[in-house]
C-alpha cells in the first residue's frame, strides 16, 4: 500500500535482505534511507521466539519512480487549471471574475504545497547518529533527552568528524557528565541533623547504618570518632525498629524511637549540647500514600533547626516512577538523593535523566549489603563508569571531572 507522504518500512534478518525486498518494487537509486534501526523480528510456531533483524525506513523518490503519491494523484490525475478556468468560461459565457482568479491561486498553491511535501528531499541521518541513539537507547536515557543529545550533536560535529564514532561517543559521554550535578553532605552546625524519606523497599534503614559510621569516623584521626544519634520514626514496618537498634549495638550509639511531633522536638532539645550529628530514619511509604505523608511531614517539621533531608530511591526504579518519587516527596524539601542498590542496575540512563528533570543533585551511592563499606560520596566520574559499551577512558574521565573513587567489595 502507497504511502500519503512515500516514507515506508522494511524489516529483514539484515540490511541486504531489506535492500532486496526494496528493489522488487523500486529501482535502485530511486529512493533514500532515512532511518536505520536494529529490533527483535518474530519467527517460528506461532511468532513465539525473536531473533535479531533490522528496520529500514525509507522515501521513495517519485520523479524516478513509476509510482506517485497517491494524495497528490487523486488530487492532480484529473485536474488542469487551465481546462477548468476555460469550463468556467464557456458555461457562464462571461469574463473571467475576479473571485476564480483568487480561487484559481488558492487552489495551485495548494497544489505546490502537496507536491512540494510529496516530492522533497530528505537527508539520510548519518549511521553515527543512529548508532548514538542506540546507545543512548540501550543506556535508558528518555526520547527527550536523547533527541536533545543527538540535535546538539548534529550542530556541533561536521561530516568528518562523524565519521569517527569513538570521538564522538566520548564526546557525548563527557556532555552527559555535565549535566549531573553532585553535593557533598557536611557536618557543620552542631548537631547535624540528616534525615531520610523515600519509598518502601528502597534500603533507608541499611543507609542508615553506613551514614551514622561514616559520619561517627569522617575527618577523625587518633581512632576518635564523631558522637552521634539514631532516630526512628518507622512505627509501620515489623522489626524496624529491631533492625535499626541492632545497627546501633554494633556502632555504639544511642537509638530512640518517636511517633509524635513533640516527642521528636524534645529528643532533640534533650541531645543538641553533646551530639555532633543526629540521623533519622523514616517510614517508608508509598508517592501515591498522600495522607501518610503529609502525617510524617508533621512529626518531622522542626523549624527551629536546620535539617538536611535526603530522598532515597533503588537504581533500577523505572524513570517515570523515579519522577513521580521524587515529585510526591518535595513536601519534605529534600536537599540531594542517594541512589541505593546502584550495584543491583546495568543502566544509569534513568537515574541521570530524572535528577536533570527536577533540577537535583546525587550525594551518595550505596553498593550492597554491607554496613559500613558499601557506601560511597556520589561523583561524576563515577556515574559515566557505568555506561554500558563506552569506550571513554578513566583518565579523560578524571582529567575533566576529577578523581574517581570506588569501593572495592
Amino acid at each position: 500500500m502507497l504511502s500519503d507522504d512515500g516514507v515506508f518500512t522494511v524489516e529483514g534478518e539484515d540490511d541486504q535482505s531489506c535492500y532486496m525486498q526494496i528493489e522488487r518494487q523500486y529501482a535502485k537509486g530511486s529512493y533514500n534511507i532515512i532511518n536505520r534501526k536494529s529490533i527483535n523480528l518474530k519467527t517460528g510456531p506461532f511468532k513465539l521466539f525473536k531473533k535479531p533483524g533490522v528496520q529500514l525506513t525509507y522515501r521513495v523518490n517519485y520523479p524516478g519512480s513509476i509510482y506517485r503519491n497517491s494524495m497528490y494523484n487523486s488530487m492532480t490525475k484529473n485536474f488542469n487549471l487551465e481546462n477548468t478556468k476555460n469550463e468556467i468560461l464557456e458555461q457562464s459565457g462571461k469574463k473571467i471574475d475576479a473571485r476564480i482568479d483568487i480561487l484559481t491561486e488558492a487552489v495551485k498553491k495548494m497544489q505546490d504545497t502537496l507536491e512540494t511535501k510529496s516530492f522533497g528531499t530528505a537527508e539520510t541521518e548519518h549511521p553515527t547518529i543512529t548508532k548514538l541513539t542506540e546507545w543512548l537507547e540501550d543506556n535508558e536515557f528518555s526520547a527527550s533527552y536523547i533527541k536533545n543529545i543527538c540535535e546538539r550533536a548534529r550542530k556541533v560535529f561536521s561530516v568528518d568528524d562523524l565519521e569517527d564514532f569513538d570521538e564522538v561517543q566520548k564526546q557525548v559521554a563527557l556532555w552527559i557528565g555535565e549535566k549531573v550535578k553532585v553535593s557533598k553532605v557536611q557536618l557543620k552546625a552542631l548537631p547535624e541533623i540528616i534525615l531520610l524519606v523515600g519509598p518502601t523497599g528502597v534500603g533507608k534503614t541499611t543507609t542508615i547504618a553506613k551514614l551514622a559510621y561514616k559520619y561517627a569516623y569522617d575527618q577523625c584521626v587518633d581512632g576518635s570518632r564523631k558522637i552521634g544519634h539514631i532516630i526512628t520514626t518507622d512505627w509501620n514496618k515489623i522489626g524496624a525498629f529491631q533492625q535499626i537498634e541492632t545497627f546501633a549495638t554494633i556502632l555504639e550509639m544511642p537509638v530512640s524511637k518517636v511517633t509524635t511531633h513533640d516527642d521528636f522536638v524534645t529528643l532533640i532539645e534533650q541531645n543538641k549540647d553533646h551530639d555532633d550529628f543526629i540521623i533519622v530514619d523514616t517510614a517508608g511509604f508509598s508517592p501515591k500514600d498522600y495522607e501518610n505523608l503529609a502525617k510524617q511531614k508533621k512529626v518531622l517539621d522542626v523549624k527551629n533547626y536546620k535539617v538536611q533531608v535526603l530522598l532515597c530511591m533503588a537504581a533500577s526504579t523505572k524513570l517515570s516512577d523515579m519522577k513521580d518519587i521524587m515529585q510526591q516527596f518535595e513536601i519534605f524539601g529534600y536537599d540531594s538523593v542517594i541512589i541505593t542498590k546502584f550495584d543491583e542496575s546495568n543502566h544509569i540512563g534513568n537515574i541521570i535523566c530524572a535528577l536533570e528533570s527536577k533540577n537535583k543533585s546525587i550525594s551518595y551511592i550505596t553498593t550492597g549489603q554491607k554496613v559500613p563499606e558499601c557506601i560511597e560520596e556520589a561523583s561524576v566520574g563515577r556515574m559515566l563508569m557505568e555506561l554500558t559499551d563506552c569506550n571513554l577512558s578513566r583518565e579523560s574521565i578524571e582529567e575533566k571531572f576529577g578523581p574517581i573513587v570506588q569501593n572495592r567489595q
